[in-house]
């Protein structure tokens, strides 16, 4: 498959175009920590959501550690500046952050998150007024039965219609993240520029009824060859 056809299947250039977000539509990135003062933050609507329920600048304790890498790598995808070497997908919109990962020099420092601190992570995102909660995360030994509180979690998010998003996993398995399966939760595997799912994501049954596929190889690259962010 050529350029060309890469860049026709995935419409990159078309899909930008369209739109920046919408400062109206709140969305909710629960994850690590976020160095809010990235320079591709700079146009960004971009605050933490504390225990208090307040709003604070983005920042991170560690900013060479895990949870912070990760959670404004995730962060990026979604709100970077469009004039970034890898522009966000809705910069306009406006994005509270909610860490639930310790900020250290390594995660194997940090007490292993469960499955009912991400339920209250939900529930302040809903009660924050997001639209959308996004999930790139997985658990430490997550139970593969999902807990009473997560399960109350995600049905209060239907009941107050916010979106949930959640990464498949990257198991290799044919069984999605447990901790996203529930029929609200729409659960994301990715694929490569051949639109062939990747062999290290999580898919099966229930991306099959209740999720999506989306690029997750060489997307930066792909970008650049449709002309974003030029």
């Amino acid at each position: 498959m050529d350029n060309v056809n890469e860049q026709a299947n995935y419409q990159l250039g078309q899909l930008y175009q369209q739109s920046e977000g919408n400062p109206e539509i709140v969305v909710a990135i629960i994850d690590g920590a976020i160095d809010g003062k990235h320079a591709d933050f700079s146009q960004a609507d971009l605050k933490i959501l504390d225990n208090e329920q307040q709003t604070t600048a983005a920042q991170c304790a560690i900013a060479d550690g895990p949870s912070c890498q990760h959670g404004t790598f995730i962060a990026g995808i979604l709100a970077a500046n469009r004039d970034s070497e890898a522009p966000g997908i809705c910069p306009q919109c406006t994005f509270i952050a909610k860490p639930i990962f310790c900020e250290a020099d390594s995660l194997s420092d940090c007490p292993a998150v469960t499955q009912i601190q991400l339920a209250g992570a939900v529930n302040d995102c809903v009660d924050a007024g997001a639209d959308i909660i996004n999930m790139s995360i997985g658990l430490s030994g997550q139970s593969q039965n999902m807990s009473t509180e997560l399960t109350q979690a995600y049905d209060n998010a239907k009941s107050n219609g916010v979106l949930l998003i959640g990464a498949s996993g990257n198991q290799s398995s044919n069984q999605v993240n447990s901790l996203f399966a529930h029929p609200w939760v729409i659960a994301v595997s990715a694929i490569d520029n051949h639109g062939q799912i990747l062999p290290s994501a999580n898919q099966g049954q229930w991306i099959t009824q209740h999720g999506l596929l989306a690029p997750g190889k060489r997307l930066s690259v792909l970008q650049q060859e449709a002309g974003i962010g030029k």
